[in-house]
């Protein structure tokens, strides 16, 4: 269970049992995100990861309860549970998370659309910098590059940014031969100010909706 995969007691709350019939998630991650210097690596941090995978957990169980597992706000609390895990450095739970979202995006919103599309990037982003599984991680950008060329077109900042996350990869494991392809097809990679230089590097998660 949650409990024993965060090695701390957790306890989901029935909110759809509450005269309020609230799901807010009341910002605990983005809060801890946005913290000076990032989050804080102290006891107090753990707390507050622990407390915002709670948070969710129980969002996304009412959710599922109550609106069913195809409304976007469950999508979001799925989403979100990846993210925060992937955080805590459970990155197999985490694409346990992604790989839920991701099954139900297909199916209802399509394997184009935006929203998928960001579930895939984060799933590439945990197999790569996560697990360090570069064959799954080769695999997702690419679903996701072809995807955003398809229903965002390749000047899109979103397929832009794609694209130079799997060049920045190409370039690591040194294929040339398909990193220069990728630099053909999109120029403005190397107009980037950090690409010459060893600061380049993965371009963060999509925004995800705070629950």
């Amino acid at each position: 269970g949650l409990s024993a995969r965060l090695d701390a007691s957790v306890h989901l709350k029935r909110e759809d049992l509450l005269p309020s019939f609230s799901f807010k998630l009341r910002g605990a991650y983005n809060l801890l995100s946005q913290l000076p210097g990032g989050a804080p690596s102290s006891g107090s941090s753990r707390h507050l990861r622990v407390k915002s995978a709670s948070l969710t957990a129980s969002a996304l169980e009412g959710r599922r309860r109550v609106l069913g597992e195809e409304h976007k706000d469950t999508l979001a609390s799925m989403s979100n549970m990846g993210i925060i895990l992937d955080d805590m450095k459970d990155y197999e739970g985490a694409l346990g998370y992604y790989q839920q979202a991701l099954r139900v995006q297909e199916k209802v919103l399509g394997k184009t659309h935006p929203e998928t599309l960001d579930t895939i990037m984060n799933m590439a982003i945990t197999y790569g910098d996560g697990l360090g599984d570069r064959v799954k991680e080769e695999e997702m950008y690419r679903q996701a590059l072809d995807g955003r060329e398809r229903s965002l077109g390749k000047e899109h900042e979103g397929t832009k940014n794609c694209a130079r996350n799997l060049a920045l990869m190409l370039r690591e494991q040194g294929r040339q031969d398909d990193l220069q392809k990728l630099l053909t097809a999109y120029p403005s990679i190397e107009e980037d100010e950090d690409w010459d230089s060893e600061t380049g590097s993965i371009e963060g998660r999509p925004d995800t909706p705070p629950t």
